[in-house]
């Protein structure tokens, strides 16, 4: 459940960066730190759901890495469901991947890309880590109820003079 936590904030932080965007519609300025959230969250999300499958983490690095494309086939998800509901999260999918080629939506480089739409990327974001998120809990109704403390994180503030 940590992946599936992990992937909800990721999406939410992308989300809430997109809406900002969505007032200077052209203006390709920040768009990469957005799609890199959602790649991001798209990736804890079938990591979180293979995990939960009985996959190790190190299993899950090492057969698939970043690749969207390959992980999402991995689960199943697209088994079973409409041709044109598999083709739009694939075509969502291949672009982010492609987009971040060599780190792309991290690093600069000069290799040309192309990108989903921002408002496609979010739906398709959305429905799959809400996806992901439900299978996770229909295998484990208890999987969404808070565990033990196992890492506590401080926020330190800036030291205020005397």
């Amino acid at each position: 459940m940590a992946f599936i936590n992990g992937a909800l904030h990721y999406q939410r932080a992308a989300d809430t960066l997109a809406d900002i965007r969505r007032d200077a519609p052209g203006d390709r300025y920040g768009l990469d730190p957005i799609y890199l959230l959602y790649f991001h969250a798209l990736e804890l999300a079938f990591k979180g759901y293979l995990r939960a499958q009985g996959r190790s983490t190190a299993e899950l690095l090492e057969k698939f890495g970043h690749r969207l494309t390959t992980l999402y086939d991995e689960t199943g998800l697209g088994v079973g469901i409409a041709a044109d509901v598999v083709r739009n999260r694939q075509s969502v999918l291949s672009l982010l991947e492609g987009g971040n080629k060599w780190q792309g939506l991290r690093y600069f480089s000069l290799e040309s890309r192309a990108l989903p739409d921002l408002q496609w990327t979010s739906e398709v974001v959305a429905e799959l880590v809400d996806l992901c998120r439900a299978e996770v809990v229909k295998r484990d109704p208890e999987a969404e109820k808070p565990g033990r403390a196992v890492k506590v994180d401080w926020t330190i503030g800036k030291p205020q003079p005397k």
